[in-house]
């Protein structure tokens, strides 16, 4: 099997000669935990490993301190790095540099910072370029297991796998699609892989021998293409986030295909805000959203939520899933109880309920609350009651407290818990076929 070392030193041939030096020297040991190499004109080299950011010495070790005798890149042997990395024609690769990365073979994307040029409100071109971020890009081999157990013992679901930057959303994803090609999820799935900005290209042919690979399509137009063309039982795409590619999703999920996708979002409120995932959501058409972590626990589970109402019974604690370490033992945590219920609540489909009587057809200001409480739980797979007290509704409204109650028939009754039903209808959905719809309840 290829050494670190050596799936670095692919990488390393892009850098400015003097600087290679440096990099060539390091220990095997800090090869490993390299995520980012960032190099910004006239400063240190620095790299990021889980540990965090650190600058490379002259001796080809790893520091944490900053002085002044580190190695420094200059502007013109960064300009000379992007030109190499251009395979020498930066004209052809223009499009690239202006959307701020190129990527390299093997797919890991380079970003790229400078001075913007800007004609009729658009940027056109960068120039006097000042930093490089080189992303590796590595194949882990069983990092996704963790998700595949949680979620796939069966069946393909359409999930997204969400996380802030360097969570290992690419990563887990790269080897998903190796599992679902090449029969170890049960079934030889074929897959199709949408790949826009060539940073699955690293996909070895000698491996994801189901997997067709749409390089540099874009998204929205790659979705189609596959669907229409080339039959597949589940489509991966990365970084989804537009509303455009959110559509083309849904048409694809309409016409029988499975979507894994990933997306730039910490937390399921952070999904909710990008109209591309919210779309997706709301659709209800996602089984289920995985949040990965970052730092040192890159590439693990951090929350799963589950729009379905199956009881998966095998979602217990996060396993090390990317090589990290493990979470630790959380008995004595003061927080223990508040994750166990949450991690009950991302795990089981729960009821919850809202009361009222219905002595008027309409509701008032002070119910919404409740309303969005119901309704928040629903997207999120749990079961909404409305709960309609009926015996309190025949005896009227209390309001008059020194006249005797007005007693409600129960045609009036039934109009008034009609009306309310609709009024609530906007919130929640009473008319769904999953076993999370909302009821209406008389009591």
């Amino acid at each position: 099997m290829e050494s670190e070392k050596d799936f670095l030193s692919d990488i390393f041939y892009y850098l400015p000669p003097r600087i290679r030096a440096f990099f060539l020297k390091l220990p095997p040991n800090i090869c490993d935990a390299i995520t980012e190499i960032r190099l910004r004109a006239d400063k240190p080299v620095s790299i990021v490993t889980r540990n965090g950011c650190a600058f490379i010495t002259s001796g080809g070790r790893m520091s944490f301190i900053c002085s002044d005798n580190l190695p420094v890149i200059t502007g013109s042997e960064i300009s000379d790095m992007v030109t190499k990395m251009c395979g020498y024609s930066v004209y052809s690769h223009q499009s690239d540099l202006v959307n701020g990365f190129i990527t390299l073979k093997g797919g890991c994307r380079v970003g790229i910072c400078g001075t913007a040029v800007i004609q009729n409100g658009a940027v056109t071109a960068i120039r006097e370029l000042t930093s490089v971020n080189i992303r590796v890009a590595r194949e882990i081999k069983g990092c996704s297991d963790d998700i595949s157990d949680r979620l796939f013992l069966n069946e393909p679901r359409s999930i997204i796998v969400a996380g802030a930057p360097m969570s290992g959303k690419t990563t887990v994803l790269k080897d998903l699609v190796r599992k679902f090609s090449d029969g170890f999820i049960g079934n030889f799935y074929k897959c199709a892989v949408i790949n826009e900005r060539g940073e699955l290209s690293c996909l070895k042919s000698s491996e994801c021998f189901n997997a067709d690979i749409l390089s540099f399509y874009p998204k929205p137009y790659g979705i189609m293409t596959a669907v229409r063309t080339l039959s597949p039982d589940i489509i991966f795409c990365d970084e989804l986030g537009s509303e455009s590619e959110a559509n083309e999703v849904l048409n694809g999920i309409a016409c029988g295909v499975k979507f894994i996708v990933t997306a730039h979002a910490s937390s399921l409120n952070e999904l909710y805000l990008r109209h591309g995932t919210k779309k997706l959501l709301d659709s209800g058409l996602i089984d289920a959203a995985v949040f990965l972590d970052t730092g040192k626990n890159i590439g693990k589970i951090k929350e799963i939520f589950y729009f379905g109402a199956e009881d998966y019974e095998n979602c217990g604690p996060c396993d090390d899933i990317c090589g990290t370490e493990p979470c630790g033992d959380k008995q004595g945590d003061d927080n223990n109880g508040e994750r166990q219920g949450e991690e009950y609540l991302n795990t089981h489909m729960v009821s919850a309920y809202l009361g009222t009587d219905p002595t008027a057809d309409s509701l008032h200001i002070g119910h919404l609350c409740g309303i969005m409480m119901l309704r928040h739980l629903q997207r999120c797979g749990h079961k909404p009651y409305l709960l309609v007290g009926g015996a309190t509704g025949m005896i009227g409204d209390p309001s008059g407290k020194s006249q005797e109650r007005n007693l409600l028939d129960s045609e009036t009754l039934y109009h008034n818990q009609e009306a309310i039903k609709k009024q609530v209808s906007k919130f929640l959905d009473f008319d769904g076929n999953e076993p999370n719809k909302a009821e209406l309840v008389n009591n």
